[in-house]
Order: C-alpha cells, then structure tokens, then sequence
C-alpha cells in the first residue's frame, strides 16, 4: 500500500487521500478520501469537562461560613479598636497571630463548624510567683456533638471530638485565613 498524502481540494482545504487498494490502483487509479471537512454546517456537541471543578456543597457552606466569619471578626475588631482598653489593644497580637477572648475564639468556631465548642486550659498556678499573665495556653478545644444528648432515650452523654485532629481543614483555616492564635486565649480584667 502507497503511503498517505494530502492533496489540496477546493478552497485551500488539506484532505488525506489513499489508494483503495494496490490491485485496483494500477487497474482503475479509485482513490478513497476520508476526513473531509466541510467549513460550515457542520455542529459540534460538546460534552461536559469531567476534570471541570464545579463548587460542591462543602465549599458553598464555607462560603457562607466564611462570610459569617469575617462579618463577626470585622465587627470584634472595630470594638477593641474603639475600645479605651489599652491591655487588650496592646496584647491582641501575640507571636504573629491574633489572640481572642475564650468567648470569642468560641464563638468563631462555632460559626465556623455549627456545633458548640468548649476550650480548656493548662493549668499554669504561676500565682505564687506574683506573675499576672494576660495569656492563658490553651490544653484543648472539643466539638460538642450534641446529637447524643442527655435527652437520648439510651442515656447516652453527648460526644465530643478534638477540634484539631476532626477538624482539620477548619484549624488550619483559622491560622492560615485569619491569622487566629489557637495555642493561647487573651485573659484581662
């Protein structure tokens, strides 16, 4: 069989063309074109990318969460500022983070994953010392699963789980989005 060449057929258009087969092209010279395209008319259907990211369910809730965040953050953020408070204005900002209440570091992550949050400290007694932190370090913060509530006709206690390691994406959100402290809670009377 001859090999494949292209010839240029009406309006400049390369088109493919072979011999049908060696026999008949030293008998008939038949030639067969395929893959002819025509410049018009034709409609070409396309098929949805599977590889196209389309947001999911998650990603909406967090847009939502975000927005509830930052709305919460902004409005804390306005108070403190217009605050007469010269020890939690000089203390929010702690190791390159920003240092919350206990009340609002909760309140955030309860925005955040919709659950209730319970935040529990070291336990410092630096008080014989005649030291007065402003700092206290945070031993863990838990998600409070209610759906197990004391009301559950079993009895059972509700369940709680380590924020950090359960929530994951959403720890490391409020360090890398918000620059939130988690290892410490602002403490001031």
């Amino acid at each position: 069989m001859k090999t494949m060449r292209s010839k240029s057929i009406l309006q400049g258009v390369n088109v493919p063309i072979a011999p049908t087969s060696t026999s008949e092209t030293k008998l008939t010279n038949n030639i067969t074109i395929s893959n002819v395209a025509y410049p018009g008319g034709v409609e070409i259907k396309q098929e949805p990318n599977p590889y196209e990211k389309t947001a999911t369910t998650r990603e909406v809730n967090d847009s939502d969460n975000h927005d509830k965040i930052n709305d919460y953050l902004l409005h804390l953020y306005e108070t403190i500022l217009l605050s007469d408070n010269k020890t939690l204005i000089s203390n929010i900002v702690f190791k390159d983070s920003i240092v919350l209440t206990q009340e609002d570091l909760s309140k955030v992550i309860e925005i955040q994953t919709g659950k209730k949050c319970e935040i529990k400290y070291e336990d410092p007694d630096i008080s014989c010392c005649g030291m007065n932190s402003v700092f206290m370090k945070i031993s863990s913060i838990r998600i409070i699963d209610e759906g197990n509530s004391a009301e559950h006709p079993s009895g059972a206690k509700a369940q709680s789980a380590d924020y950090k390691i359960k929530y994951n994406h959403e720890y490391l959100d409020l360090i890398t989005t918000y620059h939130l402290n988690l290892k410490y809670v602002l403490i001031y009377g």
